[in-house]
């Protein structure tokens, strides 16, 4: 993870592997980023999530699943926190990671894939 001068905070996640989901998070909230984050399961709040291109500056894919997400923790509305799922691709080909904007404290749905379906990266 690194912190810019202009105060975005850009994550590297690897769909090879499940991260640390306690140290990311903690990561995340030591560079200002409050989020849930969780391995094997998605949580979301079903319906639209309109402010995500506004906290999420860039989202790049490369090669064997990796996401490089930019995030700008000044964008994320209060009372909010971002959501990283890491879920488990059938056959056992690594995984994928979704990432969406989700009110504290709310009680979201959580599944083994992101609500459009798996999408590698």
């Amino acid at each position: 993870m690194d912190r810019a001068a202009d105060g975005t905070v850009t994550v590297t996640l690897y769909g090879s592997h499940a991260p640390d989901a306690a140290g990311l998070r903690c990561a995340l909230a030591g560079a200002g980023v409050p989020a849930l984050v969780t391995v094997g399961r998605v949580c979301f709040e079903p319906g639209p999530v309109s402010d995500l291109g506004q906290v999420l500056s860039r989202l790049s894919h490369a090669p064997f699943g990796t996401a490089v997400v930019t995030i700008t923790p000044s964008a994320i509305p209060s009372g909010s926190e971002l959501s990283f799922g890491y879920f488990f691709l059938p056959g056992g080909e690594g995984g994928g990671i979704h990432v969406t904007i989700v009110p504290d404290h709310a009680h979201l749905t959580c599944k083994k894939e992101p609500p459009f379906g798996p999408q590698p990266g």
